[in-house]
């Protein structure tokens, strides 16, 4: 009986913590960022804070946010057309369980409606084709680990998505046909389009190569669900089933990964002049060396520790016998 409640004990113990970090992951109706494009919220967004006022000339505006669950929804986003004086706007976040949570704006537009006023386009130009910059993002799908921000492009700031641990920033922009797509920037200027991998259920973002030559390796295309992105491939014939990419990972830094395209798996890369289909034989046979090593070890010490207890008894024994 006392065995048995311990084992329920100890399984409400690990099950409470995850049952907690649901609950509080569908009851949470926070906005985890607040955008208003070419406006400035007074005060700064916090989540915490549910009420804050602006100013400006523009005749519309574009209100773009970002639940903090993804579980939750939202609403009062998109392209809002002001008018003279004051104009409220609430954004709502409802949560999984149904509760919700109002974000007011409230902003003063001041000056008659014109067209020097009106909010004009930012166009940028990539590989000798104009796209021009989406700012109303409220209808886009947000890729996993980024969140609302703003970058400058031709002197405007427009708003952009930031990596959540990196310095990695995308846009969203539109050809002549209209059709979206998400673009990295960098020190202000368009550099590629925006391309990520989901391998196990963690994201990774290719980088260009480091270096076109690597001992070693051949430069060469991989393809993972559906996108190809360059890599390299290992010159030693034992590992042909790896590849080796570059890629910026789940925890927001630059590595060298392996991926084994039979299982289609991911792994840290650790250059080794030891061929990566024989590493864990190797490292099975090492370990059982160790412990067969570390067996006799125990048995030697423990024949000693026996040895010396029967000699130290005898020694008392003669002692013993001496005194009398």
């Amino acid at each position: 009986m006392k065995k048995l409640l311990i084992s329920l004990f100890l399984m409400i113990m690990s099950i409470t913590p995850v049952e907690a970090y649901m609950n509080q992951s569908n009851s949470d109706a926070r906005l985890a960022s607040l955008i208003i494009s070419s406006v400035s919220l007074s005060p700064k967004f916090i989540s915490s804070v549910t009420h804050y006022t602006a100013q400006t000339k523009l005749a519309s505006i574009q209100v773009n946010a970002l639940a903090a669950s993804s579980k939750a929804a939202l609403s009062g986003t998109g392209t809002y057309t002001l008018k003279e004086g004051k104009n409220t706007i609430q954004v709502i976040v409802k949560a999984a369980n149904g509760q919700s949570q109002t974000y007011t704006i409230e902003i003063n537009k001041i000056g008659e409606t014109s067209s020097t006023n009106a909010p004009s386009p930012v166009n940028v130009t990539y590989h000798h084709l104009t796209y021009q910059v989406e700012t109303d993002l409220s209808k886009i799908r947000f890729p996993d680990h980024f969140t609302l921000s703003s970058v400058h492009l031709n002197n405007q700031e427009v708003v952009a998505l930031k990596h959540e641990k990196a310095d990695y920033t995308i846009v969203y922009l539109l050809d002549s046909a209209k059709k979206g797509a998400f673009y990295v920037v960098k020190d202000g200027k368009i550099t590629a389009p925006f391309e990520s991998l989901t391998v196990k259920g963690e994201l990774y973002i290719p980088l260009p190569l480091k270096e076109e030559k690597k001992d070693g390796f051949k430069q060469t295309t991989v393809t993972i669900n559906q996108h190809t992105i360059k890599g390299y491939n290992f010159e030693n014939k034992a590992d042909a089933a790896y590849k080796l990419l570059y890629l910026l990972g789940p925890d927001g830094k630059a590595h060298y990964y392996t991926y084994e395209t039979s299982e289609g798996t991911m792994q840290l890369y650790r250059a080794t002049s030891t061929s990566l289909s024989s590493l864990n034989p190797i490292l099975l046979m090492t370990t059982f060396v160790l412990a067969i090593a570390f067996i006799l070890l125990f048995i030697k010490y423990r024949s000693f520790k026996a040895m010396s207890l029967k000699k130290l008894k005898r020694m008392n024994y003669i002692v013993s016998k001496r005194k009398q």
